[in-house]
């Protein structure tokens, strides 16, 4: 079996910038998912995709439907990592202070990181690969 992997085109949603509260973070991460895409150019090399699962996030939804031909089977277990709320009150960072602190959190599976907490990440890959 082969299995390809295929990033969602372009989102409609501006990144965010300057400094942010958490709270705005997680306004605009949610916005962010409900946000739609531009479809374009796309080429998969002459391979022929005989099943297309994506996430069922409207940017995945869009560009597997654009690029594959058949049925797509969505499915939650491949959404993008998602973390809680962090409890900062009005502390302003600098996006790009986010995210390292987001990254760092990630790596040492901080409790307070919804997707790597408990093993729930590696749950989520071994139920997409059945």
């Amino acid at each position: 079996m082969m299995i390809g992997l295929l990033r969602h085109f372009r989102v409609e949603q501006d990144p965010p910038n300057g400094w942010r509260t958490s709270e705005e973070l997680l306004t605009w991460r949610k916005n962010y998912d409900m946000a739609g895409t531009s479809v374009g150019e796309f080429d998969l090399g002459k391979v022929k995709w005989e099943t297309c699962i994506s996430s069922d996030l409207p940017r995945a939804r869009i560009t597997a439907n654009a690029v594959f031909s058949g049925e797509v089977e969505c499915t939650a277990l491949l959404r993008e990592v998602q973390f809680a709320h962090f409890q900062t009150g009005g502390l302003r960072l600098p996006v790009w202070a986010w995210r390292w602190v987001l990254r760092l959190a990630w790596m040492r599976s901080v409790e307070w990181n919804e997707s790597r907490y408990a093993g729930r990440f590696t749950c989520r890959r071994n139920d997409v690969l059945e």
